[in-house]
């Protein structure tokens, strides 16, 4: 099992933090996750709350996938 995954899931962002990680590289540079067997996942991106009934989404999915592995 891998250790930890950082799942970047949006560039949107409405802030501009100066020491924001996330302006190091764009999303479509980012290689797609297949599986999710990791013991940690961290959502990331831009902001991802600014979606938040899409990654309650994704961890339900997430949470269901995980449990069939």
């Amino acid at each position: 099992m891998n250790t930890k995954l950082r799942l970047f899931i949006t560039e949107a962002c409405i802030r501009n933090c100066t020491k924001c990680c996330n302006k190091q590289f764009k999303a479509a540079d980012i290689p797609v996750v297949e599986c999710f067997n990791y013991e940690e996942i961290m959502i990331t991106g831009g902001e991802p709350f600014l979606f938040p009934y899409d990654v309650r989404v994704m961890i339900d999915a997430i949470k269901k996938t995980n449990q069939l592995l």
